[in-house]
This record gives C-alpha cells, structure tokens and sequence, in this order.
C-alpha cells in the first residue's frame, strides 16, 4: 500500500472515530432520558457497551495505519 492509501484511510478512520462518539453520546443521552422517565434501560446500557467496544476497536484500527505509516516514512527516508 502507498503512503497515500494509508494517508486516505488514516482520514476515513478519524472520521470514523468522529462519528462513533456522536453516536455514544447521543446513546448516552437516550439512555438517561429514558431513565428519567422511568424505562427498563437495560438494553440501551447494552447497546452503550457494544458502542464504546466497536469505537475501542475502531481506534486499535487507527493506530494500525498510524505505525504502518511510521514504518512506510522510516524505509522511505533510509538509502
């Protein structure tokens, strides 16, 4: 893969990190209005959970591209 690749899928992941903590707020969010409210919250808890886990690996994913980057410029620069 070429560093452009990698730089273009290095945006797409950020953009993807970006969207998943909007989506764990606004989870979080329905969540403690439903709370409020007085609703079984148990499986917007779940979802919740299953939201921080995805962007956890969303982010492992992020810094796979960010040390392939690393490696890419470190044989770029050497003789």
């Amino acid at each position: 893969m070429d560093i452009e690749l990698e730089l273009k899928a290095l945006a797409k992941a950020e953009e993807d990190l970006r969207h998943a903590d909007e989506r764990i707020l606004r989870q979080d969010q329905l969540t403690e209005e439903m709370r409020r409210d007085g609703h079984d919250i148990s499986i917007a808890l779940d979802l919740l959970a299953v939201l921080r886990e995805t962007r956890e690996a969303m982010l492992d994913h992020r810094e796979l591209i960010v040390a392939n980057l690393n490696r890419m410029m470190g044989e770029r620069r050497q003789p």
